[in-house]
């Protein structure tokens, strides 16, 4: 039986002449103007999709452009009049044997299916929430094929996908999500708001179901809310859970609790998440000081006073904000108000 392939893929194989796993411009350009666009807008569209900004289109770029809802009719037409591409001139994009083994038949992976990866992967639960609200791009809660790709294909994941999809073959299962380090069930029990956080107030009935005194419990809380917000968030919980005196009555505990399914990003992101978005053009999955500075100036703050919370909000010192190092600067009591009103104007 022959393959099916994603919509766009036929046309992959046949632009990419230099069957380099890419598309030039030039390869790009007259497949666009046989659509009948003109060549501003190929290079409105190039812009678009050329989202890491390498000068070429990837597997995983150009089918994104395919499925856009609008020209996937005009896609259809077309590779409806092509043959198959050859065997030899077929290269799966990184992300697509694994998709085929998660997606279990109905085209999509969920976030259920999604976290087990990630654990596998050597993620922690909030990076996966991260990465997952950075590549469900239609907000679905599912991701699609192209979707699916574009995550595989993150410079960070590239490579251990890339070593993944050589074990499935003789892999007979996935990583389980109880194989996440103690503490992960109890923390998206406790986190009732579910925005990554979890307060004192939230903490205290686990102390004393564990049988912590009070006195022992705010011991506890300090030693590890070591950036003093007056939340502990997924890291700092972990690292809670296993200190000594505590990991073995919170694993004990876990396995009387049912897991907890996240709540997925998309029906209730924290303050901030659709801003980092709309700022993060790259799709990186990090904001730069240049991508911040207009947010600032919106909100009429003065150069050196965005430079002052920059400075504030780049714990790592990298140079770029990550998803959690952006979303401590948008809910800061001084921000949050106008954060919010920002976000009220996003479609």
């Amino acid at each position: 039986m022959q393959q099916q392939l994603p919509l766009g893929m036929k046309l992959f194989y046949q632009l990419d002449t230099g069957r380099d796993g890419n598309i030039s411009f030039q390869e790009f350009a007259p497949f666009c103007q046989q659509m009948g666009f003109q060549i501003q807008q190929v290079q409105q569209l190039w812009w678009q999709i050329d989202r890491d900004r390498s000068g070429t289109l990837n597997q995983a770029e150009f089918l994104q452009f395919c499925q856009n809802p609008s020209l996937m009719p005009a896609v259809f037409q077309l590779e409806a009049r092509m043959p198959m591409p050859s065997q030899s001139a077929q290269q799966q994009p990184v992300g697509m044997k694994l998709f085929q083994f998660l997606a279990k038949g109905d085209g999509k992976i969920s976030f259920q299916e999604f976290t087990p990866l990630c654990a596998s992967l050597g993620l922690q639960f909030q990076q996966a929430q991260q990465l997952w609200y950075v590549v469900d791009n239609d907000r679905s809660g599912s991701l699609d094929l192209a979707e699916f790709v574009r995550f595989c294909s993150l410079p960070q994941m590239v490579q251990n996908i890339m070593r993944f999809e050589a074990s499935i073959p003789q892999q007979s299962q996935m990583v389980q999500p109880q194989q996440f380090p103690v503490g992960h069930v109890l923390f998206q029990m406790l986190d009732s708001k579910r925005d990554g956080s979890i307060s004192f107030q939230e903490f205290c009935p686990l102390g004393q179901q564990l049988g912590i005194p009070f006195q022992q419990a705010q011991q506890l809380w300090q030693q590890v809310d070591t950036d003093r917000s007056n939340s502990l968030n997924y890291q700092e919980f972990i690292r809670l859970c296993a200190i000594p005196q505590l990991s073995a009555a919170v694993a004990a505990l876990e396995r009387q609790t049912p897991q907890v399914q996240p709540m997925p990003l998309t029906q209730q992101p924290p303050l901030g998440a659709k801003t980092f978005r709309k700022l993060d053009a790259s799709g990186d999955g990090k904001i730069s000081f240049q991508e911040f500075m207009p947010l600032c100036q919106q909100m009429g703050l003065h150069f050196s006073v965005c430079q002052q919370y920059w400075n504030a909000v780049d714990t790592d010192r990298s140079g770029s904000l990550t998803f959690n190092e952006f979303l401590t600067f948008c809910n800061s009591n001084a921000i949050k108000s106008n954060i919010q009103a920002y976000e009220a104007r996003l479609p």
